[in-house]
């Protein structure tokens, strides 16, 4: 899949009591050389973005977790949020088990994105935070922007479907579609080769 295109959307039928439901994605880079990325050797091997409007309350709930390659731990990590987030964990993931490891953090406002940075103590990392993009009743549209910290080899962004929905549409398409035993279904996008200086 290419990232030529910053928004992607995503359109939302609820069942009647909901309010129809529209979804922007999109996945953007920094247009400038990244200040976090000043560690050369510090790349992320993999990563995982979960986008889950409406979750549990009518905000979006987003998941990071992935593996930084290189380097040697523990070390200070930064990365880049939407801005006006709030931030509900930040962790280290320790293997095997993925026991979370949490974390201190510093939030700051950096032109129109939030920089999380913390003190991660092993190469896995971990944060969740919501934020609300939501604007408006009836016919909504979410605009959702990734921004690479460090060079990024594999990336997945998961987006899932809410639970009530009926009518809904991603656009892009993708082929790649699961649902676990709550029934949720999410809608997967791979991407390789990030860089922090380009989109």
């Amino acid at each position: 899949m290419k990232t030529n295109a910053l928004f992607r959307k995503l359109i939302v039928r609820p069942l009647a009591a909901i309010p129809l439901f529209a979804l922007a994605l999109g996945i953007a880079g920094a247009m400038a050389v990244s200040p976090l990325a000043a560690d050369e050797d510090m790349r992320i091997k993999s990563a995982e973005v979960r986008v889950e409007p409406e979750y549990d309350e009518p905000r979006v709930l987003v998941v990071n977790q992935g593996t930084f390659a290189g380097g040697s731990f523990p070390k200070e990590v930064s990365f880049f949020l939407p801005k006006g987030v709030e931030v509900t964990e930040v962790c280290g993931l320790k293997k095997p088990q993925d026991e979370h490891l949490c974390q201190l953090y510093e939030t700051k406002l950096e032109g129109d994105a939030t920089v999380l940075t913390y003190k991660l103590p092993v190469p896995d990392y971990y944060f969740e935070y919501y934020y609300n993009p939501i604007q408006g009743t009836g016919d909504r549209a979410i605009d959702f922007s990734y921004r690479p910290s460090y060079p990024t080899d594999n990336l997945q962004v998961h987006v899932q479907q809410p639970l009530r929905s009926t009518g809904f549409a991603i656009s892009p398409s993708s082929s790649q579609v699961t649902s676990d035993g709550q029934g949720f279904k999410f809608y997967q996008y791979n991407f390789s080769d990030l860089s922090p200086q380009k989109p």
